[in-house]
């Protein structure tokens, strides 16, 4: 139970990091801006997973706010 727990605690810490970075560069929401970072962490090796669905959690995210 505690895993679970650490890891939503993880996904909603992602969360909030993520609309903090959209407010402060609202250019990262450009799909020319999203292709090259894309681009760039391919190159380091990172995946990155285009059109995700959405988290399940994300609704209930937003009404614990």
């Amino acid at each position: 139970m505690a895993d679970n727990k650490d890891e939503l605690e993880a996904r909603r810490w992602f969360r909030r990091r993520r609309a903090e970075l959209g407010t402060q560069y609202p250019e990262l929401k450009e799909p020319e801006h999203q292709q090259h970072l894309t681009e760039a962490l391919a190159q380091e090796g990172i995946p990155c997973h285009e059109n995700r669905p959405e988290d399940p959690e994300d609704g209930q995210q937003e009404a614990d706010s």
